[in-house]
């Protein structure tokens, strides 16, 4: 038959079809295009189209073509589908890169466990989560989302499908959301953090969670919301929280209704607050007072005989302070009651003293 049409002679439509077909299979594609072309067999044109297409590729790859070595193998992946060659076309769309396009193929075919096998090998894991939703396989779509770290879909796909989830699934993979999610940031939490908490359990359970993962922000705020007051305060003190948690008990109210040792906490919480207020802070200059910390002054008057006493003795030690700077007047430290402050201020006065001994230095 072949030497018939070598010599120009005619022949059928299902004659030229076989004979391109022979043609494929001695990879002699061009000549197996021309066959198929002569028989208008549309299906055989895009398969002898797809292999010429394939070859290039493999040639422009061969050569260190690479970017157009992929062009070529997506192109040939096209032909290939056209031609019903499913397996092919997926071979070629690995080959040029695009495993996204091979799990669209296998997926859109029927093949939805090759489709995810291929999308989770290859990091796809949310196209992975989607397919195995198709097969109602809950927990491994989850597992993929939870890869991925995809937890905005992860939580979605939970919400979407809560009714058909073994409850105690459903309720690890929303606390794995969130703590995956946030457990690593302790800001503000914005509406979506704010869903998921609420979704993972009753209040104790959001509060332990938040607890367990050391966010001291969140979970003061979180008390704070919930009016457990005195709850947040000492945590937040705990944790030093110190300014929110002592503008927490003057907003509310409650600096009048302490026990003693509660008064006694508060005022080593406000030793702690106007020591890193001073150390954050610059020293004043000439005629100025060391500012005494904000929230301290705003509480002054609100019953606590602690902060009261404190904020006095704070303006008594910055008169001191303000005439040993401007005018060399010792400081008695001896009189000061407070062993920890009394130690502070000295090595105030010393630090001034050395810095005003180095700037002298640099005058020479």
């Amino acid at each position: 038959m072949y030497k018939r049409f070598s010599r120009g002679n005619t022949s059928s439509a299902s004659e030229s079809r076989e004979l391109g077909y022979q043609m494929l299979d001695v990879q002699e594609y061009t000549e197996a295009l021309r066959r198929f072309e002569a028989a208008g067999d549309l299906q055989g044109i895009a398969l002898a189209t797809a292999y010429i297409t394939e070859k290039t590729a493999l040639t422009n790859r061969a050569r260190g073509s690479l970017e157009e070595a992929n062009l070529h193998f997506i192109d040939a992946s096209e032909y290939f589908l056209l031609a019903g060659r499913i397996m092919k076309a997926v071979q070629c769309r690995k080959e040029g890169g695009d495993q996204k396009g091979a799990v669209k193929i296998l997926a859109n075919n029927g093949a939805y466990e090759d489709a995810a096998w291929l999308a989770a090998e290859s990091g796809l894991f949310s196209e992975a989560s989607e397919i195995y939703a198709k097969l109602n396989k809950h927990e491994v779509a989850l597992a993929a989302y939870a890869l991925g770290k995809d937890f905005k879909r992860m939580f979605s796909y939970l919400k979407k499908f809560e009714s058909t989830i073994e409850p105690c699934c459903w309720k690890q993979y929303v606390r794995f959301c969130f703590v995956g999610r946030f457990g690593d940031s302790d800001e503000t939490p914005d509406e979506f953090e704010k869903e998921v908490l609420s979704r993972i359990g009753s209040l104790k359970e959001q509060e332990m969670i938040l607890s367990r993962y050391n966010l001291a922000n969140k979970l003061f705020d979180f008390r704070h919301t919930n009016k457990e007051y005195m709850k947040a305060y000492e945590g937040g003190v705990s944790s030093g929280l110190l300014d929110k948690s002592i503008q927490l008990l003057s907003n509310q109210a409650l600096l009048e209704n302490l026990s003693s040792e509660q008064g006694a906490q508060l005022y080593v919480a406000c030793k702690y607050l106007q020591a890193e207020h001073i150390a954050t802070n610059s020293w004043p200059k000439p005629g100025e007072d060391w500012q005494i910390h904000k929230v301290l002054q705003a509480a002054i008057g609100r019953g606590s005989a602690q902060i009261d006493s404190f904020v006095k003795m704070w303006e008594n030690i910055n008169r001191a302070l303000k005439s040993f700077v401007e005018s060399g007047t010792g400081v008695e430290i001896g009189k000061l009651d407070d062993v920890q402050i009394a130690g502070y201020v000295d090595i105030l006065v010393c630090s001034h003293e050395m810095f005003t001994w180095c700037s002298s230095l640099t005058h020479i």
